[in-house]
């Protein structure tokens, strides 16, 4: 049925989402050479765009359940008995928690000091982290093949251990090995949210 497909479709949304950034990144370079505030007043100006145009949008009413405080806190209780409900997924939900803190830290900021670090300029940064969108869009379509391959638990474990191992080499990187090692760990990152979103939703 649909639930054989959801990897794949979890996998084509995030190359969606990934392909946007690598676009813009190579932008965000050329603005920043003109001028190092350019890039932030093009995204602030492109985000009132986008506030205008969230405006225009209307939630399916089929979807639509009024909003509540009550409601909201039976929801999270229902949601938190799920994750909690037994060892197995105990277990699990620990893993994708302890995971994913490193993972969102890593992305969020060291990866960006790291590419400093390496020696890149404002240029040279704009183009790696292009690429490292560009392969991390790719990369996230093996999702599906990941996950078959390992299983739904080894396939978290080993994206993970991965990432791990990139990161205990990165302070002794040069500048190609390290935007390498950028570019490998972020395509890890891509398919481990992949599937740490599959084994959430399941």
């Amino acid at each position: 049925g649909r639930e054989s497909k959801y990897d794949k479709v979890i996998s084509n949304l995030n190359t969606a989402q990934l392909i946007a950034p690598a676009i813009c990144g190579i932008i965000g370079g050329l603005l920043y050479r003109v001028s190092p505030g350019l890039p932030f007043v093009s995204l602030a100006i492109l985000d009132l765009f986008a506030l205008a145009a969230t405006l225009l949008l209307t939630e399916p009413a089929i979807d639509t359940i009024k909003f509540s405080f009550s409601n909201f806190f039976a929801q999270t209780k229902v949601g938190l008995g799920e994750l909690t409900k037994n060892v197995e997924i105990k277990s699990q939900t620990i893993l994708l928690l302890t995971l994913g803190v490193v993972i969102v830290i890593v992305d969020q900021m060291l990866d960006g000091f790291l590419s400093v670090e390496y020696g890149y300029d404002a240029i040279l940064i704009s183009v790696l982290w292009s690429v490292i969108y560009l392969v991390s869009a790719f990369s996230s379509q093996l999702t599906p093949f990941i996950r078959r391959f390992f299983g739904k638990t080894k396939s978290i474990l080993v994206t993970g251990s991965l990432i791990a191992v990139s990161l205990l080499i990165s302070p002794i990187l040069g500048l190609l090995t390290g935007g390498a090692s950028l570019i490998f760990r972020s395509a890890l990152a891509a398919n481990f949210e992949n599937l740490a979103s599959i084994a959430i939703n399941e």
